[in-house]
Order: structure tokens, then C-alpha cells, then sequence
């Protein structure tokens, strides 16, 4: 029968897709699973269709649980209380609105048996209106090389996807900061590969990443309270994740660092954007303590009198940064 594998699925609002991710997951070919479903304050009808498709599959049914949290706490809460009730010896994460390979458990399982590794990554499908685009399985060389890359801020970092070893969690105390709703898996996988013995890929198709989504922040690029929201996230994921690497290897934390200070550049320019500049203020300072006074920001005055809100926020922020010295840093 093999090892129990508990699928961890966070939901909230997502009436308009989670029962083509339940029906995916209740069709596993692989036997032993458990599936832990956390919602998190639904105000849509969510949680009852999660229980009427659950109904659909009576063998399945006592392996099913469902935790609701008393009042909405987020995505990265939301992902920490599904690991509290995770019984597997591995888990696999899994969003309420993307879906699985009906064989995906069963394949990433098959891997890690053959292998041992700690992190089992499987390929993901990037599906958009338009198009369907395969997301890069990257190859590493060692834990080492993989650890780097976790912390760079890119969609390799995401945790859906994987079979991980619940132990990696447990015996390090690893969770997500409260109150994540973005890249609250940047704060984790980065920790996980560091304590990982062994990883490897799964070169089957396990998992389907929604990129339709309506409330995506890929539909809603241009609106700039929206942007400045997950920046100010962004930032505070990278700097949980600096914290993290501060006493370890300075590689990982010169990696940490740097994806930091990028994303504190482009909140600076939404700020800009916005008008904010009070918010701008502070992250200046923070700015500036981040890079040591190896780069110069230009004054707020400065900005603004050169920019207009027809500015791409790239653009915006080569103007906002001038480099002193190229060169970061070494500890």
C-alpha cells in the first residue's frame, strides 16, 4: 500500500474552481492518502461545494478532512494549520484553484521510493487563456546550487507540485509568517532545500497552475494599490527569508539580500506611482541600510518632477537607483 502522503489544500473563495481540484485529488491513483482541506472564512460557496463533490466519493470520505479556521487569516496561516493536521510522513501542497494529474501522487511517490530524497518536484503546466506553456524542472547539482535558487525570486520556489518530507517541517519548526497571501511559499522552500538531504525531479506532468484566474494579480497589473499590496509582502517574505540565511552560509545570504533589496526597489517606485510618500520614505531608509551606501537614491522631488503615471515601473526604477559600485558585498 506504501506510506501515507497528506495533501494539503488551503481554500478560500474559489467557487468557480475547486471542484475540478477536489475531483482531481479524490481520483488519485495512489491509495494512501490523506487530503486536508482548511477553510479559511469562505464567503462564497466554497466549503459546500468541497463537501457535496467530497459525498461523490464514498471511499474516499474517511480520508477527508476538513478544518475551518474562526476568522480569515490567510493563505500562509492557512497552510501552516493544514501541516498541524498532516498525519503523512510526506505531504504535497496543492492550491484550491489549480488540479492535479490523476496519477501525479502516485508518480512523485514512485520517485522518492526509487530515490530517497527528501523533495520530490514534478512538472507543473502553466495553462493561460490562450495557451498552455510548460514551467521550467530545473537540474541541480547539489543541495547547495538548489538552496540558491529557492531563494531567487522566480516561480521555482513555489511549493505546489512536490511530495516533501513532513519531517523537514517538523524537526526545524518551519512555517509560513501569518498573514501571507503572496509568496508565502518564497519564506519556506528556500528553508526546506536548505535542510534537505537529497532532492530530484519527477519528469512526469503532475500539476496544472491556473493562470486564468479573474482575482489573479496578472489580471490586475495596472492597478497600483493592488501592486503596492503584494510588494509590501513581497518584501516582508524577503525579509523573513534574510533572517532565515543571516547566521548560515553567506552565499545563501548575500542571495537573500539581494532579492530583497529588488523588491524594496520596485515598492519604492509604486509608491512613487501612487503618490505615497510617506511609505516611500521608510523604504528609502531601508534601502540604504540594505546596500550599505553602495547605491544612491535620488530624492523623492526628483523623482516625481521626471515621471508620470504613464511610466512602466521598470523604467521608473532605473531611474530611481543610480549604482555607486557594482559589486555586492562579500561577508
Amino acid at each position: 500500500m506504501g506510506y501515507q502522503v497528506s495533501v494539503l489544500v488551503p481554500v478560500y473563495n474559489v467557487e468557480a474552481y475547486i471542484e475540478t481540484c477536489v475531483r482531481s485529488l479524490m481520483e488519485q491513483t495512489y491509495p494512501n492518502i490523506q487530503f486536508v482541506f482548511v477553510d479559511d472564512c469562505s464567503t462564497d460557496n466554497s466549503l459546500q461545494i468541497l463537501n457535496r463533490v467530497v459525498a461523490e466519493y464514498p471511499d474516499r470520505a474517511q480520508d477527508v478532512l476538513v478544518v475551518s479556521h474562526p476568522q480569515n487569516k490567510g493563505l500562509a496561516a492557512a497552510r501552516n494549520t493544514a501541516i498541524d493536521h498532516a498525519t503523512g510522513s510526506f505531504i504535497s501542497h496543492v492550491d484550491s484553484d489549480d488540479y492535479m494529474e490523476r496519477d501525479a501522487i502516485e508518480n512523485l511517490v514512485s520517485r522518492q521510493v526509487e530515490t530517497g530524497a527528501d523533495i520530490v518536484s514534478g512538472q507543473a503546466l502553466a495553462e493561460y487563456e490562450d495557451h498552455d506553456s510548460v514551467m521550467e524542472l530545473r537540474e541541480y547539482a547539489s543541495m547547495h546550487d538548489m538552496t540558491l535558487d529557492m531563494i531567487k525570486p522566480t516561480l521555482r520556489h513555489t511549493l505546489w507540485g512536490r511530495l516533501i518530507r513532513k519531517s523537514l517541517y517538523t524537526d526545524h519548526a518551519l512555517s509560513a509568517k501569518e498573514g501571507a497571501n503572496i509568496g508565502e511559499d518564497a519564506q519556506v522552500m528556500p528553508c526546506l532545500a536548505y535542510y534537505a538531504t537529497k532532492a530530484v525531479n519527477c519528469h512526469c506532468l503532475v500539476y496544472h497552475y491556473n493562470c486564468k484566474k479573474e482575482n489573479s494579480y496578472s489580471h490586475k497589473i495596472g492597478d497600483l494599490h493592488r501592486l503596492c499590496q503584494r510588494g509590501i509582502q513581497d518584501v516582508e517574505s524577503y525579509q523573513v527569508v534574510r533572517e532565515f540565511f543571516r547566521d548560515k552560509d553567506a552565499a545563501f545570504f548575500n542571495e537573500a539580500e539581494r532579492s530583497l533589496s529588488k523588491f524594496v526597489q520596485l515598492l519604492m517606485g509604486y509608491y512613487v506611482l501612487s503618490t505615497n510618500k510617506q511609505e516611500f520614505d521608510k523604504l528609502k531608509q531601508l534601502y540604504q541600510q540594505l546596500k550599505c551606501g553602495r547605491v544612491k537614491v535620488r530624492t523623492w522631488h526628483e523623482i516625481h518632477a521626471a515621471t508620470s503615471y504613464n511610466f512602466w515601473y521598470c523604467k521608473l526604477t532605473s531611474f530611481v537607483f543610480k549604482p555607486v559600485k557594482s559589486k555586492w558585498r562579500r561577508r
